[in-house]
């Protein structure tokens, strides 16, 4: 399983390797002259303390909950600031879950056009910082709106988008079920095994090289395109959305976990947008921003030459 991948020469990989697996998989790097480090001996413990300093914490932000007490939480943050936060229905998962999304701006009697930025999180089920970041990011613009211009500002030239939670089935999956989860959890054939459920859906959304991955048609790889764009529900749902607002549509933020890593598009082509120039000004300015507050240093720059 990986979960940091070789983007180029001299960067480290890292993989998730069973127990099983241990010994093989070192005779294996040993046979090509490759360096390890363990990180982590047994990643299980480490599930199961990150479980635990959730239990009877009062604040929303130091811990990791679950689909339905964010849903709760969205609604709670519409009642306490009705005038910025608004909840919106994407539709039905595959199993019948809502996907909600939360507005947050400074509403006016006379709308004016504002852009919109759309911010998602939780795509890959497993990774839960990103369902915590967006929740993070509601509050903090919620919270301070009226005490930080800064954050005014933003909220009064900006409508912000926030879809916590955009693999709700997947989700609610790694918190019942398999911590590790990372696809929706659609299934195709009842008798194949377990682990040829579900599809990426960050690999299925519409682009000239949907599908031209190496285990984009294999029902059992974590990284499965689906049947053809826009197969799922879950991205359909979002898709419709964004078409229907795309002349409002000015920014697209996809919020994910591991690696440290900024980047823009392309993620299927080497060229650049013709807005890249803007887009990397800012991928300095966040990535500055981060290394000052908590001295973690984030690569930026294009998908396709970065990972």
């Amino acid at each position: 399983d990986v979960w940091k991948a070789p983007s180029q020469t001299g960067r480290e990989v890292h993989i998730h390797v069973g127990p099983d697996s241990v010994e093989d998989f070192q005779a294996h790097l040993a046979e090509l002259s490759l360096y390890k480090d363990t990180i982590a001996i047994d990643t299980r413990e480490m599930i199961d303390n990150q479980d635990r300093c959730c239990h009877g914490n009062s604040d929303f932000d130091n811990c990791y909950h679950t689909l339905d007490e964010i849903h709760k939480e969205m609604y709670r943050l519409r009642s306490a600031h009705p005038s910025l936060a608004s909840v919106v229905e994407l539709g039905k998962s595959y199993e019948g879950r809502n996907m909600l999304g939360m507005t947050v701006e400074i509403k006016q009697s006379r709308r004016k056009v504002k852009g919109l930025i759309f911010i998602a999180c939780g795509i890959h089920a497993r990774e839960w910082i990103s369902p915590a970041t967006c929740m993070y990011l509601i509050h903090q613009l919620l919270n301070f709106s009226d005490r930080d211009e800064e954050i005014a500002n933003m909220t009064k030239t900006f409508e912000w988008f926030f879809l916590p939670v955009f693999n709700v089935d997947g989700y609610e999956f790694t918190h019942k079920e398999d911590r590790l989860w990372r696809k929706n959890r659609r299934v195709f054939d009842s008798s194949l095994p377990a682990d040829c459920i579900g599809v990426d859906l960050n690999r299925n959304f519409n682009n000239s090289k949907w599908g031209s991955d190496l285990n984009s048609h294999d029902t059992c790889s974590e990284q499965f395109s689906g049947e053809s764009p826009f197969s799922e529900i879950e991205s359909f749902n979002v898709a419709t959305y964004l078409t229907d607002r795309r002349s409002d549509l000015i920014a697209f933020f996809d919020f994910h976990s591991y690696g440290q890593l900024w980047m823009s598009p392309w993620g299927w082509r080497e060229d650049r947008p013709s807005d890249y120039d803007e887009m990397k000004t800012l991928m300095r300015a966040a990535t500055d921003a981060i290394y000052k507050t908590s001295g973690k240093n984030y690569i930026y720059g294009p998908a396709y030459s970065t990972i």
